[in-house]
């Protein structure tokens, strides 16, 4: 075989090798995920993905599909108040019952926090408020007719 014949071959050869380089790297959803900077749902196996490997604003509501996150998938304690903010949870976000007394902590609704008219006679079962509740009500708080 002569020199050129010899070239020929070898540079054939890096052609047929680079193009099974190309070949696999364009089947492989990894390497495609990485190359088109883009990662589905059905290029993660359990475990992959970590909050270190996500950036900061990285996942908005808009990303998130309706159902994505339920109670199933949060760990205990995941979701805490300080990582709620403002106007992050709305009343009609909330179902009738989620919310009891076993599950507010002590001084953790306040009258600030309660808009005008939002709770009525009708809202406050039998019983539910006792004499050692209502140190803070003051005289002028209490309007015409409101006791019978």
């Amino acid at each position: 075989m002569s020199h050129l014949e010899s070239m020929i071959s070898l540079k054939l050869g890096g052609i047929i090798v680079a193009a099974f380089i190309a070949g696999a790297f364009v089947a492989s959803p990894e390497l495609r995920a990485y190359a088109a900077n883009t990662v589905f749902s059905t290029d993660i196996v359990d475990g992959e993905v970590k909050s270190a490997d996500i950036g900061a604003s990285a996942v908005t509501n808009s990303k998130i599909s309706g159902g994505a996150v339920s109670n199933s998938k949060l760990g205990s304690n995941s979701v805490t108040t300080s990582k709620i903010q403002d106007g992050g949870v709305q009343t009609a976000d909330i179902a009738d019952g989620n919310i009891t007394n076993a599950k507010l902590g002590a001084n953790s609704v306040n009258s600030s926090r309660i808009l005008d008219g939002t709770i009525t006679s009708a809202d406050i079962a039998d019983g539910t408020i006792k004499t050692i509740d209502i140190g803070t009500i003051k005289v002028f708080r209490i309007g015409d007719g409101a006791i019978g």
